[in-house]
């Protein structure tokens, strides 16, 4: 279980502009894995007994509370929506190179990389995988043509997050992009092919002789067929 937290207002972390501070909380315990800053750890437990209680009531998965004067409060939960599972991305090529981050919505998937901001449209036809500097609410309209989200920060848990949960994109949250593709400025000039790796929580980023085809959407399937 993944508790996290921020001190203060939650808009900071909803809105995706902090990341909070997150513990891991192991299956049929109570205690943080490693101690807490803005949580003790009878708060930590307390939150956690919460979220069990919710599940068992209600068979939601996602919690939203407060702690204030002392007691925490459910603000409202929900379900993660359930949805086909998507095809598997292909292996990795020969000189691909991965970035680490954090599955805030589990999955894979394949596309072009495309570098965007909020209220830009998406540069370029056929399946792509936006780069976000961090996920805000306004990239939410993005989410409805892409394959996958990766975030440079923010937090795993916000409502970007969630809009994506509910139709089914994955998204990878603290993901070093720039440092497997370059500059990030740079990346809509090219068609740099890549997966999410769902079971490793990694960018895997190919080779750009994988993304010679002049049709994102040809680069796509010619690389698909290669790996077959």
């Amino acid at each position: 279980m993944r508790v996290t937290a921020v001190t203060g207002h939650p808009g900071a972390l909803l809105s995706g502009w902090s990341t909070g501070e997150t513990v891991v909380v192991a299956a049929g315990s109570r205690a943080p894995a490693v101690p807490a800053r803005i949580l003790d750890g009878p708060a930590v437990a307390e939150v956690a007994d919460l979220a069990l209680r919710t599940a068992d009531l209600l068979g939601h998965d996602s919690v939203e509370w407060a702690l204030a004067g002392g007691t925490v409060h459910l603000l409202q939960s929900s379900r993660a929506a359930t949805t086909a599972p998507a095809p598997a991305a292909p292996a990795a090529m020969p000189g691909a190179l991965r970035a680490a981050g954090t599955a805030a919505v589990a999955g894979d998937a394949i596309g072009v990389l495309r570098y965007v901001r909020p209220h830009q449209t998406v540069d370029g036809a056929g399946p792509v995988i936006l780069v976000v500097d961090r996920p805000v609410p306004a990239l939410a309209p993005l989410l409805f043509g892409a394959r996958a989200l990766v975030s440079v920060s923010g937090p795993a848990e916000c409502h970007l997050v969630e809009v994506a949960r509910a139709i089914g994109v994955p998204v990878l949250t603290g993901v070093d992009v720039a440092s497997v593709t370059g500059p990030l400025a740079q990346l809509n000039a090219g068609r740099r092919l890549a997966s999410i790796d769902g079971a490793r929580a990694e960018l895997v980023v190919q080779p750009r002789t994988a993304t010679a085809a002049t049709d994102p959407v040809a680069a796509v399937i010619t690389t698909a067929s290669t790996l077959e």
